[in-house]
């Protein structure tokens, strides 16, 4: 009745239990117990991870959903509900569970870069993020694109703040050509 979704998980495992005559409480392992049972069982314990991990995803408890598709080794639910997490929303919790969980690393570094900046989402990058090569590919592309923009902001202020007006041009090698003194004295643009 109060959205208890760990409660509710025990209740159902015990009343489960109680059913098929196994101790009430887990004693860790039903060895001693006939093979159909044990496997009735642990089909029930899966089928009520599944259950409640959709009511806490439902709920918009992702760390929680994670706990129960994890224990039975289902990450989409939770990649599908990470797919809707805006980066303002992200906590640490859930943003370790798409990187080191590997429930969405693509997610998790886009949401890095937004959330922490190119700093920290460089560093990410140089630990070695992801061994997949979609992945890497996907968050080389996140920082090339996203230092590009840095740099060409960076010299569209310069060419203001020098020439008094926006620049006409919209590229960047546009931008340079014919204004040398954007490097002058070892001068960059951006972090």
């Amino acid at each position: 009745a109060g959205a208890d979704y760990h409660a509710l998980f025990r209740v159902l495992l015990l009343r489960k239990r109680h059913e098929l005559g196994l101790p009430l409480f887990n004693p860790g392992t039903l060895a001693g117990h006939p093979a159909h049972l044990r496997q009735e069982y642990k089909t029930f314990v899966d089928e009520t991870c599944r259950e409640i991990g959709e009511l806490c995803l439902g709920a918009g408890d992702i760390v929680q959903g994670w706990r129960y598709f994890s224990a039975v080794g289902e990450p989409e639910p939770v990649r599908a509900a990470l797919e809707k997490v805006d980066a303002a929303h992200v906590t640490d919790e859930v943003l370790k569970i798409a990187l080191e969980g590997g429930v969405h690393p693509q997610r998790g570094f886009q949401w890095t870069l937004e959330r922490d900046g190119l700093s920290r989402a460089i560093s990410l990058w140089e630990d070695g993020f992801s061994t997949v090569f979609a992945d890497r590919q996907f968050a080389a592309g996140l920082l090339v694109r996203t230092m590009y923009r840095d740099v060409l902001l960076g010299v569209c202020k310069a060419i203001v703040e020098r020439e008094g007006a926006l620049p006409k041009e919209t590229d960047l090698v546009e931008l340079v050509r014919g204004r040398q003194w954007l490097f002058e004295g070892g001068r960059v643009h951006a972090d």
